[in-house]
């Protein structure tokens, strides 16, 4: 009978050992897929990064552009008309030459 509980024992150990190799192999591989998703996800999250970023500067220039072309005189005496705007009369004008007032240097 001691034999036959000798082996059970060696059964159990060998058992014993292989749930313990499956254990770190499953976990392992949780790990493995774990760092795969994760790495799937920052990649999804930089591509999104990139298309917003291309966006931003679509937009950037078009801001650019819109700004020079608004600060053509063409353009602010074209709007100035759609809002009946016209130049002013002779006599409206008040040119000043004193330094003082206009708040340049005194001493030229």
């Amino acid at each position: 009978m001691s034999g036959l509980v000798a082996v059970s024992r060696q059964h159990i150990r060998v058992f014993a050992l292989y749930v313990f190799i499956l254990i770190i192999v499953l976990v392992l591989a949780f790990f493995y897929v774990w760092e795969y998703t994760h790495v799937t996800e920052l990649r999804y999250k930089q591509e999104s990064a990139n298309r917003d970023l291309a966006a931003l500067k679509a937009k950037n220039r078009e801001l650019r552009l819109r700004a020079m072309t608004a600060d053509s005189l063409a353009k602010v005496e074209k709007e100035a008309a759609k809002l009946g705007l016209s130049a002013p009369d002779r006599g409206q004008v008040v040119v000043l030459s004193d330094p003082q007032i206009v708040g340049g240097d005194p001493t030229r």
